[in-house]
């Protein structure tokens, strides 16, 4: 079993024993009125219009090829620093038992921020994406790689009746291929192979070529250094979420916004 499995294995006990506390009818009746304000995507497309470069700079204590990042976490501290130096949007990883993440987390980051955030786990229920809306998230990740088509589509149908933006991630033209059918979908393209832990920035501009111009991608994964983001702008990209990277050291992310 790769660490993939593993996640969504332990993911699935997760929300099963979370069923247990609140019911998925509890939360359809907990949903505020639905107010689907594409904040998300709109502030993307905002900073790349004054800017020319979008970043959804990411919090997060943990990762399974990295280990600890953070000792003494504090996401709302962290992604007040991220809005200060620039980022058009925070990405919040709330996973738990691989990325030291909580619900919580993102909690805190929504009292402290004004920018739009993305809920960063690993969903593969429709629970998951009630309970998301619930908490205040603007936006959910929906990984490609561990969904079938039927619950790509469910998820991305349900995501837009409840007014909640989705970004869809990929790994290969196999896996955008799948996708490329559904409305309103913002497509990230995760540069690491969640298998095997490796790492390629050409995996972006290979996808960038079979999507329209037009279409938002957002470069995901293995982004370190100004280097890294000109050789993908240079190809066209010019969106990008960065996690790892900006949590070591966060003048990185005030050089790219002010560049």
């Amino acid at each position: 079993m790769n660490i993939l499995d593993q996640i969504v294995a332990k993911k699935r006990a997760k929300i099963e024993s979370r069923k247990s506390n609140i019911s998925i009818e509890a939360l359809q009746e907990s949903i505020s009125a639905i107010t689907p304000t594409n904040a998300f995507a709109k502030s993307i497309q905002v900073s790349i219009a004054s800017k020319g470069v979008a970043i959804i700079a990411e919090s997060k204590k943990a990762s399974p090829s990295a280990g600890i990042i953070s000792h003494d976490y504090d996401p709302a501290k962290i992604a007040q620093t991220y809005e200060r130096l620039g980022a058009s949007c925070i990405s919040v990883l709330t996973e738990e038992d691989f990325f030291f993440g909580h619900h919580d987390d993102l909690i805190a980051v929504l009292e402290k921020i004004n920018i739009p955030v993305l809920r960063k786990d690993f969903v593969i229920d429709p629970w998951q994406i009630f309970e998301s809306k619930t908490l205040g998230a603007d936006c959910i990740l929906l990984i490609a790689s561990i969904l079938s088509d039927h619950q790509i589509h469910e998820f991305a149908e349900l995501s837009n009746a409840i007014g909640l933006e989705y970004l869809i991630e990929v790994h290969d033209e196999a896996e955008l291929l799948r996708v490329s059918d559904i409305p309103h979908a913002l497509i990230g393209v995760n540069n690491r192979n969640l298998k095997d832990f490796s790492v390629n920035l050409d995996t972006t501009l290979r996808i960038r070529e079979k999507l329209d111009p037009a279409q938002l991608l957002i470069s995901e994964s293995g982004i370190k250094s100004k280097e890294d983001i000109a050789y993908l702008m240079h190809h066209g990209v010019n969106t990008f979420l960065i996690g790892e990277s900006f949590m070591r050291d966060s003048s990185l992310l005030a050089a790219i916004t002010n560049d």
